[in-house]
């Protein structure tokens, strides 16, 4: 196992707030989420033909929004049984195919879980493997986050907060693979299990392929002190029985080694762009080519009125910009303003804000949890869990366009 030592820098932004980045015409309510019918808004958001046809699910339902004729129309239903210890719910962030034709996705239970398949053409959902009670411990229970698949799409690589064959009956948890073979069906392969010490333990399922699938990358949420806030760690992927496990970096809590929530990587594979929620929020850059992977604060966050606590983000096509979205909860849940946000990834990168939700206006969306970049490039989608018709959240639209 190979370990780095700590290194880090910290970049002074500039950030430039002109007097109409919170222009209201530039935010539009494209649906208004009715509890009666989709349920409690989720936190995912997937589109497959550029901002007409979005999908999106809550705990229990999976529904597609058509926004040309403002309809909601639920295409499948978490399993439920006679015995309710068996029910099951929607986890994470669904994953969409390379043709845009499936969506794969995590289904749990108190005692049970699956990684299932679903056609967008017929909405049939196709079980691709079952967490049994029996192996829980073994391979893993409780998946989370979101799924990465390969280009092909015969390579499916996830994550489980717990179990494993290290550490059983432990939050220790696992990162697997399931090879599709048409022929011979889904093959479920621990790739490494956690044991809670250097490696860390509870992934966090956010999970990161490489340009050319050489690498996966990904985080978890705690480990032994003096580092006890997670690590990075990064899986060497090819064709033998045991890849190459390397714990990257760990991290302390510290302004600059703060836990990390969310991962993007750059378009040449050099780069990781995160987002931590602790000391108010802060962005960060990891240097996957330099020696001990060094860590640059893109942007710290402060306790004000213009957003706090960072959850998501977007990378531009060209890798010159990142977007992202701010949740306004501080450490105690107090309400703040969210906002939406960009870096520009210049030798000296400058943070703006584009747009300042109104907590105070109700129709308005409110609690903003994920956003999406159209493919034109012009315009973001997101997901709100307050505010539109009902007060029961938004599919939002907000236009770069000014």
């Amino acid at each position: 196992m190979k370990h780095s030592l700590i290194a880090s820098t910290h970049i002074l932004l500039f950030s430039l707030v002109s007097s109409g980045y919170c222009s209201s015409n530039q935010l539009s309510t494209l649906y208004s989420f009715d509890s009666y019918g989709e349920g409690r808004t989720g936190t995912n958001l997937i589109t497959n033909n550029n901002g007409l046809t979005f999908y999106s699910h809550s705990d229990f339902h999976i529904f597609k929004i058509n926004t040309l004729s403002g309809s909601s129309t639920v295409i499948q239903n978490a399993n439920t049984y006679p015995n309710p210890d068996k029910n099951s719910s929607f986890s994470g962030n669904f994953t969409l195919s390379q043709d845009k034709n499936y969506m794969y996705g995590v289904e749990n239970g108190f005692v049970s879980g699956s990684i299932f398949k679903l056609d967008l053409d017929n909405n049939n959902k196709e079980l691709i493997h079952e967490f049994d009670l029996r192996e829980r411990f073994e391979e893993g229970y409780d998946g989370v986050g979101t799924l990465v698949i390969t280009q092909n799409q015969q390579k499916l690589y996830g994550a489980t907060e717990s179990g494993g064959l290290i550490h059983a009956r432990s939050k220790g948890g696992v990162i697997y693979q399931i090879t599709m073979d048409p022929d011979l069906g889904p093959t479920y392969k621990i790739l490494h299990a956690f044991s809670g010490q250097e490696d860390g333990r509870t992934p966090n399922g956010v999970l990161v392929l490489s340009p050319d699938e050489h690498y996966l990358y990904g985080i978890t949420t705690y480990a032994n002190e003096p580092n006890y806030c997670g690590t990075l760690f990064r899986i060497t992927l090819d064709e033998s029985e045991n890849q190459f496990f390397e714990t990257l970096r760990s991290f302390d809590c510290s302004q600059d080694q703060p836990r990390l929530n969310t991962l993007l990587m750059s378009k040449d594979g050099n780069k990781l762009y995160a987002t931590s929620t602790d000391n108010y929020g802060s962005v960060l850059q990891i240097e996957l080519n330099k020696p001990n992977y060094p860590t640059t604060v893109l942007h710290r966050f402060t306790r004000n009125t213009q957003g706090q606590h960072p959850i998501d983000l977007v990378l531009s096509q060209d890798g010159q910009t990142l977007f992202g979205l701010t949740s306004g909860l501080d450490s105690k849940h107090y309400h703040y303003p969210a906002n939406i946000f960009k870096i520009s990834l210049t030798d000296e990168p400058v943070y703006s804000i584009l747009y300042i939700f109104d907590e105070n206006l109700q129709p308005t969306p409110r609690g903003a949890r994920k956003i999406t970049l159209n493919t034109r490039e012009d315009s973001l989608y997101g997901i709100s869990e307050y505010g539109g018709k009902y007060g029961n959240g938004t599919l939002f639209k907000f236009s770069l366009k000014r």
